[in-house]
């Protein structure tokens, strides 16, 4: 029985004119193995040239859509579509096709437990004539006649065209994504490093303020609580004429990594807003004693961890602490009255908290 090849590519191109990606991949390959009565369709386009791994983007197989996956070229017979050396005696290449007519068990590994007798494989090339994909098709039944093949082959590949077009159509879209996803990655690392402190990858002050501003508008419109604790490295000064300005960075890593290891990412900001002063901007429900006991594990923890370089003295932070008040007209102050309680901490003798206790 013949085939209406016209009849067939209008339904084709019909049917898949407004489709793009893979529903347009998946259709084509319904659409085909209905019409042609194949068993096993799919589209496939080269991964990585060079390469033997291939991408399938549309696939219809005893009445069902596979979907995409993946299979490497060797052992399977659209190895020959891409061969340098062409098809040997058995094949009939017809134009840039490869049809193979004879029981496709006996040749191919990849085809051992099926029943296929015949394949065809359409190749589909880029303007340079790179091979770039191809379609398969895969028949159960043999060939009644070299016309009825030479009539499917003529149709798939007036048909590959607008698989060409679509697939260039997605190898360009796919690299616009992943321009796309590489400029949005730039940015955010732009982004991060305008708000870090390149020292203790910690935020700097620009961030602080930004989020001290946000904190402060998120109270007075929700009364969304928070609190915020100012840290200072005492007798810094001392440690840098002493130690050297070597020295004096590493006690400033340590500073970091310690409030990394007592805060909670979802719950506290951390910053180094200057010099040996630190910030903590917590969104914890803390009340006055527990926010003083939070700042006190962090000066233990301090205190006990020894620094490289450092070993005839202990190093300590002197804490202050602050709530937000009704009274306040800004965020800066807030954070003056817990700089004030900082203050007063050092006047205290240091290695100590003090917490404004208004709320």
């Amino acid at each position: 029985m013949g085939i209406d090849s016209f009849r067939i590519l209008k339904e084709l191109l019909r049917e898949t004119s407004l489709l793009t990606g893979s529903v347009f991949f998946q259709t084509a390959t319904q659409i085909l193995a209905r019409q042609l009565k194949a068993d096993f369709v799919f589209i496939a386009y080269v991964k990585e040239v060079g390469r033997d791994e291939m991408e399938v983007l549309g696939s219809w197989k005893g009445g069902k859509a596979l979907g995409s996956w993946a299979f490497q070229l060797p052992g399977t017979p659209c190895e020959l579509i891409y061969a340098d050396q062409g098809v040997n005696w058995s094949d009939i290449q017809v134009g840039g096709a490869v049809c193979v007519n004879e029981s496709l068990r006996n040749r191919f590994e990849s085809a051992r437990d099926t029943n296929y007798e015949v394949f065809i494989g359409v190749p589909m090339r880029d303007s340079n004539k790179q091979l770039i994909g191809h379609i398969a098709l895969f028949f159960e039944k043999p060939w009644i006649n070299q016309a009825h093949q030479d009539r499917i082959v003529e149709l798939v590949e007036l048909f590959s065209y607008k698989v060409q077009s679509e697939l260039n159509r997605h190898f360009l879209e796919q690299e616009r994504a992943s321009t796309l996803l590489e400029l949005e990655k730039a940015n955010q690392n732009l982004e991060r490093e305008t708000i870090t402190d390149p020292l203790t990858q910690l935020y700097n002050r620009r961030y602080f303020a930004r989020s001290m501003q946000e904190a402060y508008s998120r109270f007075n419109s929700h009364d969304s609580r928070y609190a915020l604790l100012v840290l200072d490295v005492d007798y810094f000064k001392s440690i840098n004429d002493e130690y050297g300005h070597d020295i004096g960075d590493k006690v400033l890593r340590q500073v970091s990594s310690v409030l990394l290891a007592n805060c909670r990412e979802d719950v506290e900001l951390l910053f180094r807003i200057g010099g040996e002063e630190f910030a903590i901007l917590s969104q914890g429900k803390y009340v006055p004693s527990t926010l003083q006991g939070f700042a006190e594990r962090i000066n233990q923890t301090f205190r006990s961890t020894p620094v490289e370089g450092i070993s005839n003295r202990v190093l300590t932070l002197s804490i202050g602490g602050a709530f937000p008040i009704a009274e306040d007209r800004s965020w800066d102050s807030l954070y003056k009255r817990a700089d004030s309680a900082l203050y007063m901490a050092k006047e205290a003798g240091r290695d100590r908290t003090v917490i404004d206790g208004r709320q």
